[in-house]
């Protein structure tokens, strides 16, 4: 854990089954493909590269079982990406454009090739069990006094959506955000775990983290930065309700190394295509309260020069 006090700044031959093969043979036909999660294995990208492996291998896609690596740090796992050829792909999320924009990072959204933007999800704003803090206006009139009375914790890096999305939503209600007390931890697990025991008074995190702590009691759930109520959480209020007009998701991607060529990426384009519309794929994101939110390569590439140019707005404060 790390104690932050911030500001806005940082603020072949491989056969698809049931489905017509490619047509192109491929340079990577006999090589074991594999799935990068740049991050320690339990969180969100390991979730969301299980689900794939789940759908793809289930389906028998390729010949050998799909395989997850994993590389510590966002940086290091997409540098091992740009020395692989077609047969590998690895996650991404905001962090690819975020970590660059904070000087976190060296790598660039646009050193790769998107291939596919898979799933979305909200955030929420939590506290403990018992806390004082019963509603997001109660929140909102301490932080008002104090900005630096509570200790805020989010997962996983600085500048990250769950951080991101508090700043921006507190921000709207008047917030002095240059003031507010952060704290940081590995993953989504060990936060709510000190939610859980008192050791911060607030959290922001993604619901999937968040849910388990909040079933068992341990938490409660003050506000979701969804469209609308969320499903599993029916009771909890959005931003919207509360007042403040802020809307926020995170998006999670795929991605190849700029080796690829375009039969690799109409191949991966495909293959992506195809596992979406998989039930067992639909029942992983509602499993994981997730909501679809396809792209294929094309439109990831647009999707991306946008986002870029959004984080470049919030953190940078540059048009």
């Amino acid at each position: 854990m790390k104690k932050i006090w911030t500001s806005m700044f940082f603020i072949g031959f491989i056969f698809i089954g049931g489905s017509q093969m490619p047509s192109f043979q491929l340079p990577f036909s006999n090589s074991p493909m594999e799935i990068v999660v740049p991050a320690e294995p339990g969180g969100s990208w390991d979730m969301t590269a299980r689900a794939m492996k789940t759908v793809i291998d289930s389906n028998h896609f390729f010949k050998k079982p799909i395989q997850i690596k994993y590389i510590t740090g966002e940086d290091e796992g997409w540098k091992y990406l740009q020395k692989r050829n077609g047969h590998v792909i690895s996650l991404n999320s905001s962090l690819l454009l975020s970590n660059n924009l904070l000087g976190k990072g060296t790598v660039r959204y646009d050193e790769f090739h998107p291939l596919a933007i898979l799933t979305k999800e909200w955030h929420v704003t939590a506290v403990p069990k018992d806390s004082k803090l019963k509603s997001a206006a109660d929140l909102i009139s301490v932080l008002k006094i104090n900005p630096g009375q509570l200790k805020i914790g989010f997962a996983p890096s600085i500048g990250n959506d769950d951080q991101l999305s508090f700043v921006k939503a507190v921000e709207k209600a008047g917030i002095s955000t240059d003031k507010l007390q952060f704290l940081q931890y590995n993953n989504g697990n060990d936060l709510f775990d000190a939610l859980a025991n008192d050791e911060i008074d607030v959290a922001s995190g993604s619901v999937n983290e968040a849910l388990a702590h909040f079933k068992a009691n341990h938490i409660e759930i003050l506000v979701t930065t969804s469209e609308k109520r969320i499903e599993s959480l029916p009771d909890v209020p959005t931003w919207r309700e509360e007042g403040i007009d802020f809307v926020f998701a995170h998006w999670r991607g795929i991605m190849g190394s700029d080796k690829m060529t375009k039969e690799e990426i109409m191949f991966w384009d495909d293959v992506m295509n195809k596992m979406v519309k998989k039930e067992e794929w639909e029942k992983l994101l509602q499993k994981n309260n997730w909501e679809p939110f396809y792209k294929n390569s094309w439109e990831s590439k647009d999707f991306l020069k946008e986002q870029n140019k959004y984080y470049h707005r919030e953190i940078e404060g540059t048009p």
